[in-house]
């Protein structure tokens, strides 16, 4: 009977410290994984130029991976306490809205406004069997004689130009373009494989 306890208690730590190690290797710039608790809390890197908040998928997307990554990793643990995310709200969505496709496509924009988008840009920089992670660049042109700070978001949409997803633009504001001067704004966001990205367009708005 002790043998037998010694043995249960010996695959116990085993399915435990796998899980630890499944659980630490899941741990990305954007996530930070409790491998007590399988909650996922999404961080918000602020440093640099337009770093903006990283990714924001919405949270079914997010713990339906986190589950796909567990059974891929046969994390026994995972399957009995299933991973959770912590949700981080945005703000809401902007008021005005200025689409921008590409420096070739882009659809001409009244210079009344004071500001216009110059580019915005997006391919795949990481690729696995259950996402593609797009990066983005947006390029802002501030043509006022006072600084502005831009925000809003950049989606991602399919061929019909449904939204497949999208991530916030300066969301806390802390960037701020000079007059006559250029912002740069880059993020990334992830999304299954399923969801095909045609292209990728700017929704941003102006405060001074």
């Amino acid at each position: 009977m002790k043998k037998t306890i010694e043995i249960v208690v010996l695959i116990l730590l085993a399915v435990f410290g796998w899980h630890i190690y499944v659980a630490e290797s899941a741990n990305t710039q954007y996530w930070d994984i409790n491998p007590f608790t399988d909650v996922a809390t999404l961080k918000m890197p602020q440093s640099g130029v337009g770093a903006g908040i990283g990714t924001l998928i919405a949270v079914p997307m997010a713990e339906q991976k986190f589950g796909v990554y567990a059974r891929q990793n046969v994390d026994l643990y995972a399957w009995v306490v299933p991973y959770r995310v912590n949700v981080v709200e945005g703000p809401p969505s902007p008021p005005e809205t200025a689409p921008s496709t590409s420096p070739a496509a882009r659809p001409a924009q009244p210079r009344e406004q004071g500001w216009h988008v110059v580019s915005i840009e997006s391919r795949i920089v990481e690729s696995n069997q259950i996402y593609n992670q797009y990066s983005w660049k947006l390029v802002v042109r501030n043509d006022s004689n006072e600084p502005a700070t831009f925000y809003g978001r950049v989606e991602f949409q399919d061929a019909d130009g449904f939204k497949l997803d999208d991530d916030l633009v300066n969301a806390d504001r802390s960037i701020r373009v000079a007059p006559g001067s250029d912002g740069v704004f880059t993020g990334s966001a992830d999304l299954v494989l399923t969801k095909k990205v045609a292209r990728t367009i700017a929704k941003i708005s102006k405060t001074e």
